[in-house]
């Protein structure tokens, strides 16, 4: 037992001492390799169980390599991007978001993401004010495999026309949201306009002026003059109801005063 202990304690030390060197966008490294070369640099110094168990899978169609780690100061997920950017350039592809589309068949190359856990569907573990991070990484075994392919429609994958097309419709729904809030502002300024012509007008009028006002939720139109004026406001003399629809008055109706916003009246 003795003996154990003290093979998995030198183990441990040899992890601790184990700090490989920053990964880079190697032509000769698949990005799945990358990925995992990424992941045991930035646990570097870390004793990690997990790093154990972190492993290249694959099946008849694919290789993957997901994993959760406690990030540290050192290699941030975006330095992972940078190094996926290069990758893809360098095998002859563009990113188009998580994915490496081919500029010549427009087929997905791979794709490579690093971020949060939720974003790359993984668990670190991390406890205290260690930030979880998360890397996973995908290429096919065969270039142009249709189960490849097929997996790849399933994560969202868009050939760089596809993408261009996307984008060039989200352009024009932003450009039409933005043409429909400028018009929207510029009802809102005519209007706010007219009421304070209708204001200005209505207070140059001064006492008797005839004014109107219309309730289109009770569809009655009241029928009045400015009787008095003061601090900007008018003294309404209401003498009159009517239904606007048939342009009948209202029975019953008794003549009354308030005082009102002039922008709330208008000449009649």
């Amino acid at each position: 037992m003795k003996k154990v202990l003290t093979a998995l304690l030198t183990t441990l030390m040899a992890g601790c001492a184990y700090s490989p060197a920053p990964p880079t966008a190697n032509s000769d490294a698949s990005i799945v390799d990358t990925a995992k070369h990424f992941y045991e640099s930035s646990e570097a110094g870390w004793i990690s169980i997990s790093r154990m168990q972190a492993d290249i899978h694959e099946d008849e169609y694919a290789r993957f390599f997901r994993q959760g780690y406690c990030l540290r100061d050192n290699f941030e997920p975006s330095d992972f991007t940078k190094i996926a950017q290069k990758k893809c350039q360098q095998d002859g592809g563009t990113m188009i978001g998580s994915w490496c589309a081919s500029r010549d068949t427009g087929h997905p190359i791979f794709f490579a993401r690093a971020g949060s856990p939720d974003a790359t569907g993984t668990e670190s573990g991390c406890s205290g004010y260690f930030r979880q991070a998360g890397i996973l990484a995908m290429e096919p075994r065969f270039e142009g495999d249709p189960q490849w392919l097929a997996l790849a429609e399933t994560w969202d994958y868009k050939t760089p026309s596809e993408a261009a097309e996307a984008e060039r419709l989200a352009a024009k729904k932003e450009e039409r949201l933005r043409q429909e809030a400028q018009e929207t502002y510029e009802r809102a300024r005519e209007e706010e306009k007219r009421r304070n012509q209708r204001e200005a007008e209505i207070m140059l009028n001064n006492v008797g002026t005839p004014i109107c006002q219309i309730n289109s939720d009770t569809h009655v139109r009241y029928r009045g003059q400015v009787d008095d004026m003061r601090d900007g406001m008018i003294r309404v003399h209401i003498l009159q109801a009517s239904d606007f629809r048939t342009n009948s008055r209202i029975r019953g109706f008794e003549p009354l005063y308030l005082w009102a916003d002039p922008h709330t009246w208008e000449l009649c």
